[in-house]
Parts: structure tokens; sequence; C-alpha cells
């Protein structure tokens, strides 16, 4: 029986964020992503990894103004090109605020301890990346959310554009990995 260590289970605690959609804050889109497709992540752990995310998250000018919307449609809102680098961006908060029915009552989550109701809040801002494939960007979620000791078999298959996306989102040891990735296909040919 293969049992995991505990730098194993350590190492995959913000992969395991990322696979449940645990508490997370941001949608992001790739230029060919479908009506209802996205890729849910947290602003936290992205601007962790990159300081031009950061910026992007941060920054008013590249926000489109938010307008309530029900959780359950997609976005219809256009994005608009910010100033200088940075992906299309189209951020719209998505609020849940209804009451919840009575047979969800007996949800602990819904009542704090002295049993008065709780307004659930949850908001989503999206963010369209309009250079990147939605491959693409999935493989640079994943690799954001890895340890990064290695390239997975997906970002390998991308490595090119990654290598771009590394350079202008500021991620080096991203690029690193990519660079040695492309050195060693030109050996190989």
């Amino acid at each position: 029986m293969l049992t995991r260590s505990n730098k194993d289970i350590f190492v995959r605690g913000f992969a395991k964020a990322l696979e449940e959609k645990w508490q997370v804050d941001v949608q992001l889109k790739g230029r060919d992503s479908d009506e209802g497709v996205s890729i849910f992540a947290h602003k936290l752990v992205l601007a962790s990894r990159s300081e031009v995310l950061k910026k992007i998250l941060e920054l008013d000018e590249f926000k489109a103004p938010s307008q309530p919307v029900e959780a359950a449609r997609p976005s219809q809102q256009k994005g608009r090109r910010g100033v200088g680098v940075g992906p299309t961006v189209s951020f719209e908060k998505k609020m849940i605020t209804e009451r919840p029915k009575k047979k969800i009552r007996k949800n602990p989550k819904t009542f704090c301890c002295r049993g008065h109701y709780v307004m659930l809040k949850r908001s989503c801002e999206t963010v369209t990346f309009s250079e990147l494939k939605h491959e693409e960007l999935e493989a640079l979620v994943k690799f954001i959310y890895s340890d990064g000791s290695k390239l997975s078999a997906k970002a390998k298959e991308h490595v090119r554009s990654l290598y771009g996306t590394a350079d202008k989102y500021e991620i080096p040891y991203l690029r690193d990995l990519c660079r040695n990735e492309l050195v060693k296909s030109l050996e190989c040919s």
C-alpha cells in the first residue's frame, strides 16, 4: 500500500485547493475559452508567484465596471484593453445574496452559533488573457499551483508560449525551466 509522505501532502496543498475550487476569487479565461468554460483560481496565489499579475489584480485601470449578476449565468460583459502590459481583463463581481430555501435551514454554514441568519456573499472577478489559449492558460495555472520542481507534460506541449508568458508576467523560474526545455529540444534535433 502506497502512503503519501508529509512532504507530498504539504507540496500538494495549493494544487488541492485549485482542484477543489476552495474559496476561489478569480475566474481566468483564455482567448479561445468557450462560453461557460474557465479556470477558477485564487488572487493570493497568483499574486505571490508574479508581481505583474499582482499589479494587474490590484490596479483599477485593468478593471471594467462591475455589475451584480446572477451567479449561475456566465459573464456577458466584454473586457477592455488595459494600458501597458497585461491581458485583456474583464472584472465582474458576481454576488450571491439570496436567502437559502427552508430545506437548507439546517446547514450550519448559513447560521451563526446563535441561530441568526448569515447572508451568503461571494464575489468572483473574471480575467481574460487575450494572448493565451485556454490549454496554455491551464498549463500556466497548474505550474503556478505546483511545487515548481519540473514542467508537466502539458506544460512541455506549450513550452514556447509559456516561455513568452513567463517573461511577460515576470515568473523567472518558469522562464528558466522553459528555456532549458527549449534548449533540450534543439539538441535532440
